[in-house]
């Protein structure tokens, strides 16, 4: 745990951005201007302004948002502990700031108070914690520590590679990158599709249809503050994934203040670096996800335990502060996602609790379990009243199933732990695949992405640990801490998950750390003696790795004219989601032609949107497609946990699809969107439905009429007033 700080009588009260900071943003817009002109069509010029524009729409609710975040820490201010530097002082309150709003959005969200009254409770609450972050501090209220020297300015020019591919990448509307994650499904089918339905709903709530809201879904609830705040669910995505990459930000900002406080300002600028370079960082921060608040948590965490020398016993309330920050930060990314509970929560608790005095640890870790119950509580209470258990969808078969059967509960189970069967030498395979060659050699998955999201961060991880660990005097107090930590998350990894490279990616932040260490112990002993300059290189380097890996996304185009294009949906929302194609089809002064091209050019979601193009009103039914995102009439989808209406039809009429199609149009559905490829992986994972066997996907769509299919394959179907001339034939139970 920190020492308490020394103070200066003549330090000032107010809070001033670094240069260093200033230097490694204008770096990273830079690149990221530089990055737009290396993509494929539209015309560079365009993007580049696309992406100015972009930036101001996407960055200002993400934050305004932040700024509310640092009123509510500054009204937190007085359960953290003093730090021993200032910096360190304002980014943990911060960064508590941010749980704590969005457990404020979560709690507002599940009684139906944050987007009533057209946002004006969002921006209500808004607009009054910005008010706060804003008000006159007195001295008092301040962090007291010092800093150490500060880092130039130059150095934050490191930083820019990285920070430049992020913000690009932060920019383009959802679906079109990254290639890892099959063009940001999970924000699709999850992280922005369900603040969207609660949006539309009124109130978050368990869906029936979608597993996912059973989560704390606290990153959630923030987007759906965002979403208040922009009045258009659609036009929030771009916020929040804004809001994402500064959080990725202000992790690396930690880690660099906490490394400074350790290691020297070397090691500062190679710790966030070295964080913010990782391609996985990049990725995960530049979509709607969850990992970069997980990070920013983890980040913070450790530097309120990691010490610069012991607490001494007699300092009662420091180490309450400690736990009550710690418990606050645990649960903010547990809320964030729920495997945090193992990856984040546990180590920070165990390194708090090893770093208090003796006789005062189970303290720690009672008043840390205290501090995070309100934040979870209201998920908790949600969860029992709507699935019977507090925790659904996780620990379906133990403490309840919710009302799935025992086939989804059995199935859900074998998606998110280790495949069946495998032993260490599984395990062994999945650490070398997943950790330390991800993305170099021969794919052991092929069709599957496979690109260096790691880089060589966990290789030179182990040689940083062993470095770190031969100095006596970091050895127990800063380096075994990390070393656990890394260790207790790898073995959770291995022991409770299905071993997929991205459930690791918190642990850049302990081993950005390591890294860290090891090299302010190299350069102390001369070898070598690199210093700040060196460092800049270094990380300078490093950040090219997922500006490379950006570049190669989203090739268009055959043979020697095939080109990336990763910037090419920068801002295009409106684009993407089919809207600008709708809109365009309405000049009454488009000729037949030209209407013909731009429908070969228009996404799926601009026919199943707009009845004049398919003469169907009416809802839709999404089958095997569940990124429900862009859906803007009446419709239905089902993650495929929860099997859907085609699998309730298919049971109550087994073998029979005219009544399929029958009982389909009396409930008001007119059209099918129908994804046989994704239906095909779902199917080969033993994750679709057995009652859905390839033979009843056919006669389904034999009973419905063809209108389009798409080069992504997916398929557009009516459901016709009548069965078709040629029925299909009846397919056995």
């Amino acid at each position: 745990m920190p020492s308490p700080p020394r103070t200066s009588a003549g330090s000032s009260p107010g809070i001033a951005i670094p240069p260093v900071a200033v230097a490694a943003v204008a770096g990273g817009v830079a690149i990221s201007w530089l990055l737009a002109g290396r993509t494929g069509p539209p015309p560079a010029a365009a993007l580049r302004t696309e992406l100015l524009w972009s930036l101001a729409v996407a960055y200002a609710p993400a934050a305004i948002w932040l700024i509310a975040a640092c009123g509510l820490g500054r009204l937190a201010r007085p359960l953290i502990p003093a730090l021993p530097t200032r910096s360190e002082g304002h980014l943990v309150s911060l960064t508590v700031g941010v749980a704590l709003l969005m457990a404020v959005d979560s709690l507002l969200g599940r009684i139906g108070l944050l987007t009533t009254a057209g946002g004006a409770v969002a921006w209500s609450v808004t607009a009054t914690l910005a008010l706060v972050a804003a008000w006159p501090r007195r001295r008092s209220a301040e962090p007291t520590g010092v800093d150490a020297p500060r880092l130039p300015w130059w150095a934050g020019l490191g930083l820019a590679p990285a920070l430049g591919t992020m913000l690009i990448a932060s920019l383009a509307a959802p679906g079109w990158l990254w290639s890892s994650e099959f063009g940001g499904y999970d924000s699709l089918s999850y992280h922005l599709l369900l603040p969207r339905e609660w949006f539309e709903l009124g109130a978050m709530a368990p869906l029936a249809h979608n597993a996912y809201s059973g989560l704390p879904s606290h990153v959630e609830a923030s987007t759906l503050h965002l979403m208040a705040l922009v009045r258009d669910p659609l036009h929030a995505a771009l916020p929040a994934q804004a809001l994402q990459a500064c959080l990725a930000g202000l992790a690396a900002a930690i880690l660099a203040t906490t490394a400074k406080r350790l290691f020297g300002l070397a090691a500062a600028i190679l710790a966030a670096g070295v964080f913010i370079g990782t391609p996985w960082t990049v990725v995960t921060g530049s979509l709607a996800y969850n990992e970069a608040t997980v990070a920013a948590m983890f980040a913070a965490g450790l530097a309120v335990v990691l010490p610069m020398r012991p607490t001494p016993p007699a300092e009662h309330e420091q180490i309450r502060r400690v736990a009550i920050t710690v418990g606050i930060l645990a649960a903010g990314a547990v809320a964030a996602k729920a495997t945090s509970i193992a990856l984040v929560a546990l180590p920070l608790g165990l390194v708090a609790m090893a770093g208090a005095p003796r006789g005062r640890r189970l303290v720690v870790g009672g008043f840390a379990a205290m501090a995070a119950l309100p934040l979870l509580l209201p998920w908790l209470v949600h969860n029992t009243a709507e699935f019977g258990q507090p925790f659904f969808p996780l620990l379906a078969g133990t403490l309840g199933g919710g009302g799935w059967s025992e086939a989804q509960i059995e199935v859900f189970r074998a998606a998110h732990g280790p495949p069946p069967g495998v032993g260490l030498v599984g395990r062994a395979t999945a650490v070398f695949d997943e950790l330390l060659r991800h993305g170099l050699g021969e794919n052991p998955l092929p069709g599957e992405p496979w690109r260096p999201w790691w880089g060589l961060l966990w290789p030179l991880g182990v040689v940083a640990a062993i470095v770190a660990m031969r100095r006596p005097d970091r050895r127990l107090a800063i380096a075994l801490p990390l070393c656990g930590a890394v260790m207790l998350m790898l073995g959770f990894w291995l022991a409770f998950t299905h071993m997929e490279s991205r459930f690791l990616a918190p642990a850049a932040v302990p081993l950005a750390l390591l890294l860290a260490a090891a090299w302010s112990s190299a350069e102390a002993k001369g070898s070598p003696r690199g210093g700040v300059g060196a460092a800049v290189l270094v990380v300078a380097v490093w950040g090219l790795l997922p500006a490379a890996i950006l570049l190669r996304e989203r090739p268009l185009g055959e043979g020697a004219d095939r080109v990336g294009a990763p910037a090419a949906a920068t801002g295009q929302i409106e684009a993407v989601s089919g809207r600008l194609h709708r809109r365009l089809l309405r000049d009454p002064g488009l000729d037949r032609d030209a209407k013909s091209e731009l429908l070969a050019t228009a996404p799926i979601w601009t026919f199943v949107n707009d009845p004049t193009l398919t003469g169907r009103d009416g809802r839709v039914l999404l089958v095997g497609e569940s990124r429900a995102f862009y859906l803007d009439r009446p419709g239905e989808y089902a993650s495929v946990w929860n099997r859907g209406r085609l699998s309730e039809l298919v049971r109550a009429d087994p073998g029979d699809p005219e009544a399929w199609r029958r009982r389909l149009r009396e409930a008001g559905f007119t059209l099918v969107v129908l994804d046989e490829s994704m239906i095909d992986r779902w199917r080969r994972d033993g994750w679709w439905d057995e009652q859905l066997d390839a033979g009843t996907i056919d006669a389904f769509r034999g009973a419905l009429v063809p209108l389009r299919r798409f080069s992504s394959g997916v398929e557009l179907l009516e459901i016709p007033d009548r069965p078709p001339r040629n029925p299909p034939r009846e397919t056995s139970p």
